[in-house]
């Protein structure tokens, strides 16, 4: 059995087809939230859908920002919450979805440095409430965008939640909110993270 029984192939295909314009779609996220984090522009966007035929590709970005200090990823896997339960990350972390994505791609594309980061969807995320000079604290504007998956250290003056473990590997791995990782790569690089083009 396939599992597409009663299915015929056109409608098989339709949902092939809406996953992943529902991953594309998810990755554009991702770029955008990082163009407008670090001020990039309108050129910046342009060339990076004119390299990634019509989409905003992490790929592409990559490629025109190579000093970004970690490869970045991204997937989205549809009803990942219902299929992912909080006791999983302690009893059966190298079996979740994320964990083997990791390290396929790690096997596949290794990480700048070394650093590779899966970011990916999680619903109902909410951004930190982060302190604003004498005003009402404000939410981080990528902080529902998802999580993110990577290795390397954490910078731990940096607030925010994080989930640490070792991949099957043996690589020390950690869990955070992709906008939680932003911050330690600004504070890592003095402040916000700069392009040189």
């Amino acid at each position: 059995m396939s599992g597409f029984e009663g299915f015929d192939e056109d409608d098989v295909l339709a949902g092939v087809d809406f996953a992943r314009k529902d991953e594309q779609s998810y990755e554009d996220q991702v770029v955008a939230c990082l163009i407008n984090r670090y001020g990039l522009g309108a050129e910046a966007r342009r060339r990076l859908r004119y390299m990634g035929d019509g989409q905003l590709t992490l790929q592409a970005f990559h490629e025109l920002f190579p000093t970004f200090p970690c490869l970045l990823l991204a997937r989205r896997w549809r009803g990942i919450q219902d299929k992912v339960r909080l006791v999983d990350f302690f009893g059966n972390f190298p079996k979740l979805i994320f964990v083997k994505a990791w390290e396929a791609a790690r096997k596949d594309v290794g990480g700048i440095d070394g650093r590779l980061g899966l970011v990916f969807h999680w619903p109902y995320l909410k951004g930190q409430l982060l302190p604003r000079d004498g005003e009402k604290p404000a939410r981080e504007p990528a902080g529902g965008l998802g999580l993110v998956l990577r290795n390397g250290d954490p910078d731990l003056t940096v607030p925010g939640v994080r989930v640490f473990c070792v991949s099957p590997a043996g690589e020390r791995l950690l869990i955070e909110p992709f906008s939680v990782m932003l911050r330690e790569i600004d504070t890592e690089c003095g402040g916000e993270w700069q392009p040189n083009v």
